[in-house]
């Protein structure tokens, strides 16, 4: 439980037993600073005082820019949802100055040796978003021109490279035909 919501539920709690006290009764009057802190202390007589306890939603950790910077990769290359996609081993990508420039020049040349050992599949690519997931990131390149409309190129990156190994796995698990070609 984060300490906001953590504050919010003492202050409910104080004034479900200050609205108690004011009601006349007499039980409130004479809680005890142990029985105030028990849920059934702190609950009013009168049905329109009762709070519903509200569920308790973890916040969603941002999965970018650890604090060490470094960060496990693979790139792909996708023609939409055709199988036989090509994929690049997981690498570690030190992202030392935060600016980012460093995928997009790691994935440029990528691009350019799939492009020279796979000669006429594939188009050209600019930068076109990241998107950050719970525990991972995807820096994402779209076709300039509408050759390659259906053609995806990004590169995904996680904290651990436990994560990333498993992910590509999955990824080959899923599209038997995957080629693997290798960095620059």
């Amino acid at each position: 439980m984060d300490s906001g919501t953590l504050l919010a539920a003492a202050a409910v709690g104080t004034g479900l037993m200050f609205a108690a006290s004011m009601s006349g009764d007499d039980d409130a009057k004479t809680a005890t600073p142990s029985s105030a802190l028990s849920p059934t202390a702190a609950t009013p007589a009168a049905p329109s005082l009762a709070v519903a306890p509200q569920p308790v939603r973890a916040p969603i950790p941002e999965p970018a820019k650890p604090a060490s910077n470094t960060n496990y990769c693979y790139a792909y290359l996708t023609v939409g949802e055709e199988r036989g996609s090509t994929c690049s081993p997981v690498i570690e990508i030190n992202d030392t100055d935060r600016t980012g420039s460093v995928f997009q020049t790691r994935l440029n040349s990528y691009v350019e040796k799939v492009k020279q050992s796979q000669p006429g599949i594939w188009g050209d690519f600019e930068y076109s978003d990241t998107i950050k997931m719970q525990n991972a990131f995807i820096y994402q390149m779209k076709p300039k021109t509408n050759d390659a409309a259906k053609q995806d190129v990004g590169l995904i990156c996680y904290v651990s490279r436990a994560d990333a190994d498993a992910q590509l796995k999955r990824s080959q698990k899923n599209d038997s035909s995957m080629k693997i070609v290798g960095w620059p």
